[in-house]
């Protein structure tokens, strides 16, 4: 990893030097240390330009070499801890030229101070550390203190782990945010608190908890945290979560700003969908709202480009989902479900039992329907059970795969299996479709569709038998 850190030659940003000088000693990389000029040097100048330059020369090159002479004071003290400092002086603005040279280098990470200013006037159009958050492709470090990556250690008896709050969504940026998190955990501890604000009811509805009887709002938040904890600690490793209410009256940017306060967080890392002009106003923008607000090192992450999505790994399929209604088609979803898991991953067969309701009468009342034993309840589950542990594959231990059966209740099915799917963490959602007719699907219903609809997840659907 190469780290550009960009320095005004202020008090800030040589903070913001000493951070990227400890991380950048830290992970064993080159750190460049990079000042931009508001004047073009003398390379850059054109045969014309040049011929012109030597009054401009003469007025601007003292300056100009005080400020190489700064810079490399600057780098000399910094390579004393260790890491190796290499300096440039580029013309043009902050932001662009930060950018280019990050390109150049194939930095992955831009640092920069938080009160680096372009201009007097910068106040009317923000920090250059705002236009590089709305801009960089780059993940960008915007440093308060530099002590906590120049303390972080892991010998032993003078361990000092980083705390980081990770901001925790759905997105595709909160996920590049993920990966971050992850790779800076290989560079030494870390403490990681994922922050995720929320509605906790519609978050147990999208899980299914809050159908369950006898549970609390505190039972249902642990649920949604232990949810969370486990999707998280693939991604990033052991990590506590937070839930914050979305209702609460505070915007997400003060909630998760709050949070890393009250835990003495060192880094706060969050994506960003570097959203501008209307579309900002319109949708929001946590991350620029976090800028002015947050009182430590902060940490923004971009979502990822096509290119890059198109680059990445083949995902891995671990769990599966298996749907079966116990008819002869819908059985063939559960061979499908092993032919995708590798050794060491899990299918889970799932059947879902539809039990009746009242019938609406046309006079608005209904017509009861006679209430189940709990013997006879209990029953209906052992079978339906057996049935489910007889589609095992006769060479399951060869497999090394592990088998779970899942026998659920519920009047709507497809919301079921999606809520299951959320609750296992599953990677991909197997289920037959018996091909009904448009007039019989108009009429009936699609299991099938409903799910494809409803769920978050890759669906897998197995299409019926051919007859010849």
């Amino acid at each position: 990893m190469v780290i550009v850190c960009g320095t005004d030659l202020t008090q800030a940003s040589f903070e913001a030097a000493r951070a990227a000088a400890a991380l950048g000693a830290r992970v064993r990389t080159p750190v460049h240390l990079v000042h931009v000029v508001d004047f073009p040097l003398d390379a850059e100048l054109d045969e014309v330009d040049r011929a012109r330059g030597g009054p401009w020369r003469e007025l601007f090159e003292p300056e100009l070499r005080r400020r190489r002479e700064l810079l490399e004071r600057e780098a000399e003290r910094l390579s004393r801890c260790g890491a190796r400092i290499e300096t440039r002086v580029v013309s043009g603005i902050p932001e662009h030229a930060l950018v280019v040279c990050a390109r150049e280098l194939q930095a992955q990470l831009i640092a920069i101070g938080s009160h680096g200013r372009r201009s007097s006037s910068a106040w009317r159009l923000g920090s250059v550390a705002d236009r590089l958050a709305l801009s960089s492709p780059l993940p960008v470090l915007i440093v308060q203190s530099a002590a906590p990556f120049q303390n972080w250690s892991d010998r032993p008896g003078n361990g000092r782990a980083l705390r980081v709050v990770y901001g925790a969504d759905f997105s595709a940026a909160a996920g590049a945010a993920a990966e971050w998190v992850a790779q800076l955990k290989t560079a030494g501890p870390c403490e990681i608190l994922a922050a995720h604000v929320c509605e906790p009811e519609s978050e147990a509805r999208r899980l299914g908890i809050a159908e369950r009887d006898g549970v609390s709002a505190g039972d249902v938040e642990h649920s949604v945290s232990e949810v969370w904890r486990q999707r998280l600690d693939e991604r990033v490793g052991r990590t506590r979560v937070v839930l914050a209410r979305s209702d609460s009256g505070a915007s997400v940017a003060e909630q998760l700003t709050d949070l890393a306060q009250a835990e003495w967080a060192d880094l706060i890392v969050i994506g960003t969908h570097q959203r501008r002009g209307l579309s900002r106003h319109w949708h929001g923008s946590v991350s620029y709202a976090v800028l002015p607000i947050a009182a430590t090192n902060l940490v923004l992450v971009p979502s990822p480009s096509q290119a890059v999505l198109d680059a990445r790994p083949i995902p891995r399929v671990r769990r599966v989902l298996a749907v079966t209604d116990l008819s002869e088609q819908g059985n063939r979803a559960v061979a499908h479900a092993f032919s995708l898991v590798p050794r060491g991953g899990q299918v889970t067969v799932m059947h879902v039992v539809q039990p009746m309701v009242p019938l609406a009468t046309p006079y608005g009342d209904f017509i009861p329907v006679p209430c189940s034993a709990p013997a006879d309840l209990a029953r209906e589950q052992r079978e339906a059970e057996l049935k489910l542990s007889g589609l095992a594959p006769h060479d399951l231990a060869e497999l090394g795969v592990e088998f779970r059966v899942d026998v659920a209740r519920a009047t709507d099915i497809p919301e079921a299996v999606c809520q299951r799917a959320e609750q296992l963490g599953a990677d991909v959602v197997c289920m037959a479709t018996h091909a009904h007719g448009a007039v019989a699907t108009a009429l009936l219903g699609s299991t099938a569709q409903g799910v494809v609809r409803r769920c978050n997840r890759p669906v897998l659907l197995i299409g019926p038998t051919q007859v010849n």
